[in-house]
């Protein structure tokens, strides 16, 4: 699911993306973020699902971030 998140944004060790799964009970819940690299937009969103669908949740996350603004930020690194 973190790096289904982090391929769909292009992440890598200089953009300022975050993201952590949790798991219990056959559930993944990831928590993501996109922030701006001054710190003074971050964007936050959480997405959960069945464990077997850990690519569609990570992907879902990125997409939610992107409708935030998420693409506008990461064009602008």
């Amino acid at each position: 699911a973190e790096r289904a998140f982090w391929g769909r944004l292009g992440g890598g060790c200089q953009v300022p993306l975050a993201a952590y799964a949790t798991y219990a009970d056959g559930q993944i819940s990831l928590d993501g973020l996109v922030a701006s690299l001054d710190g003074k937009t971050i964007l936050r969103a959480t997405h959960q699902g069945a464990e077997a669908d850990a690519e569609d949740i990570g992907r879902l996350l990125a997409e939610k971030l992107i409708g935030q603004g998420a693409d506008k930020i990461l064009a602008s690194i």
